[in-house]
């Protein structure tokens, strides 16, 4: 089963036995049409017309067979009754929620903490729970509902986003059902609407982000932004910037005392990383945005003009989708589509940074 819509010259064809996503262009989509309407591979080549190769037919039937096979959706890293054990505690407070994260050491807490320092209080109050502990294989987590999950250690990045992930739900008071998906970007705001910056790592987005909030703007997620199913707005995600020790000297004139921000060092490539607070993160404008445009941030090293264009659709999904969380629930699933359809898709290509100031005053006024 599956279901698409058209972008454009793009369609986007969500396979929901799999829970996927595939782009396909003018030259692809007629595989996939005929793949619908043709059951037998036989037909289905049959089917094709001489401007497409039995190879390359033969190919794209194997992919979509495979992605219409029913997938084993459970969580793989779920476990029943993990015995998480702890001996220290700390609150946090957003939103007028209290959780109580418990751990058993500060190397632990460091693997995951590190972004949401900033919103711990000293309110000794009972609140939700979120308990978790390092092992000799790996990482523990549980929550308030009892659920829990182990990692290995290889799989630190799933234990730290699936921690983050489980905030989320307690700031807002909802369970991991209620979202239509995380997405590997950074959302800005202007009090109204909000926009979208997605690109690789090293990309410029977190940075971009910093530079717009001291310009003004709200900063509602850096890194993953959530979208609630209901609605399709985007959610405040309250956690601090992270900023790669590249982009240390062009952040330093905007925040106080930069110098004396602890240090986190994160590997060979990157470097080292500061977490800068979002501001204002207390009291945000609101605590969710409607969300119609997204941008591709491309920074570049060597001069070049600032330039906003139409972006490539099928370069900013692919980016957009493949290192995001999306829900297997077929009305999510529908109202991702749905609300893919709706957005204006923007590449950003710039060195000054001043510049990619201007062109977001006039992309999202403040």
């Amino acid at each position: 089963m599956t279901s698409e819509i058209s972008i454009n010259n793009y369609s986007v064809v969500y396979f929901f036995n799999s829970n996927s996503y595939l782009i396909l262009d003018p030259k692809t989509y007629p595989y996939y049409r005929n793949f619908k309407i043709n059951y037998t591979k036989e037909d289905y080549l049959k089917a094709l017309s001489l401007n497409e190769p039995q190879d390359v037919g033969d190919a794209f039937f194997e992919i979509f067979t495979e992605l219409s096979k029913i997938s084993n959706l459970i969580d793989p890293y779920q476990s029943e009754n993990l015995n998480v054990t702890t001996c220290k505690s700390l609150t946090i407070t957003y939103n007028n929620s209290l959780i109580s994260v418990n751990y058993d050491s500060e190397q632990t807490l460091n693997k995951v903490f590190s972004k949401f320092k900033h919103l711990e209080t000293q309110e000794n109050k009972i609140g939700q729970v979120l308990n978790i502990s390092q092992t000799s294989t790996g990482y523990q987590l549980e929550n308030s509902l009892g659920k829990s999950w182990q990692w290995n250690h290889n799989n630190i990045h799933l234990f730290q986003g699936k921690f983050t992930f489980e905030l989320l739900n307690c700031i807002y008071k909802k369970t991991a059902d209620k979202w239509l998906g995380t997405f590997h970007a950074s959302t800005i705001g202007n009090g109204q609407e909000a926009v979208m910056l997605v690109g690789n790592s090293g990309s410029g987005k977190s940075t971009l982000s910093a530079l717009l909030m001291y310009a003004g703007y709200d900063l509602i997620a850096d890194d993953i932004t959530p979208i609630h199913g209901q609605n399709n707005h985007v959610y405040v995600l309250p956690a601090a910037i992270s900023v790669k020790e590249k982009s240390f000297e062009i952040i330093k004139p905007y925040e106080k005392d930069f110098e004396k921000l602890p240090s986190q060092y994160v590997n060979e490539v990157k470097g080292f990383q500061k977490f800068i607070c979002p501001k204002p993160f207390i009291n945000p404008h609101q605590s969710h945005y409607p969300c119609q445009k997204i941008v591709l941030v491309r920074y570049s090293s060597n001069p070049i003009k600032t330039a906003l264009k139409d972006g490539d659709i099928k370069v900013i999904l692919e980016e957009l989708i493949s290192e995001s969380w999306l829900s297997h629930d077929e009305y999510h699933a529908q109202s991702f589509l749905n609300w893919l359809s709706s957005i204006s898709f923007y590449e950003l290509h710039y060195h000054h940074n001043d510049e990619a100031i201007s062109v977001f005053n006039n992309l999202l006024p403040i």
